[in-house]
């Protein structure tokens, strides 16, 4: 069996490398991802209003506006889910194969719902557990945090994304906290959170990639 060493500074010089090495993919992605969600919201807004105003002529603007702030809720958290999915697919394709196409950020958008409700499962998971003492919040924030990953890698339910993270990180939480540690820290430093723009990207699919080798039989020795 080959082995692997499973260690929080390899693989954050991993994802460094990987990062350098596809920064201009990485800025362009991120630029198409900006411009592409600040056009979406203004024509949101002015399409949400638009149909608010002739649905609900009869109705005094008070009462138009808890509709008009709902329906452009979820129709950007649709908007959000579908692309952040996307991004997370196309950052997996540039990993495994060294190129990955642009359309693929738009390309998911069919699994919005899939994530939405993932994410609705996670975030209350998490919170009920911030309210026992903070540390259980933390421990299932860790432990289900990569489902994104699955719901475009092994295309599962919302559920089973959940799942498969809880179990990919199985005796892996000090890795997974030493990642978010090592990369949080770097983004509050304002100048290298703007240059590393895409480096926790880089770095969280490292990791993930990492923890799933070693679910697939790999030898691997803990190094902290």
């Amino acid at each position: 069996m080959k082995k692997l060493v499973l260690s929080m500074y390899d693989t954050a010089a991993q994802g460094g490398r990987f990062f350098i090495e596809n920064f201009g993919s990485f800025l362009v992605a991120t630029l198409v991802l900006t411009v592409s969600t600040i056009v979406f919201w203004f024509s949101v807004m002015f399409a949400v209003s638009g149909l608010v105003h002739f649905l609900m002529a009869d109705f005094s603007m008070e009462a138009r506006k808890p509709i008009f702030y709902l329906v452009s809720f979820m129709l950007m958290q649709f908007f959000g889910a579908g692309l952040l999915l996307g991004y997370y697919k196309w950052t997996l394709d540039l990993y495994d194969t060294g190129k990955a196409c642009l359309n693929t950020l738009f390309s998911y958008f069919h699994m919005a719902l899939r994530g939405m409700v993932a994410t609705l499962f996670y975030v209350g998971m998490v919170v009920v557990g911030l309210c026992f003492f903070l540390f259980p919040g933390i421990y299932i924030a860790l432990r289900l945090g990569y489902y994104a990953y699955f719901i475009v890698d092994k295309n599962v339910g919302a559920i089973e994304s959940l799942q498969k993270s809880w179990e990919l990180t199985e005796k892996r939480v000090g890795y997974v906290l030493g990642i978010e540690v090592l990369v949080g820290l770097l983004k509050m430093i304002p100048l290298i959170n703007f240059l590393l723009f895409g480096f926790g990207s880089a770095t969280w699919i490292v990791a993930y990639r990492n923890l799933l080798a070693q679910k697939q039989g790999y030898v691997r020795e803990e190094k902290e």
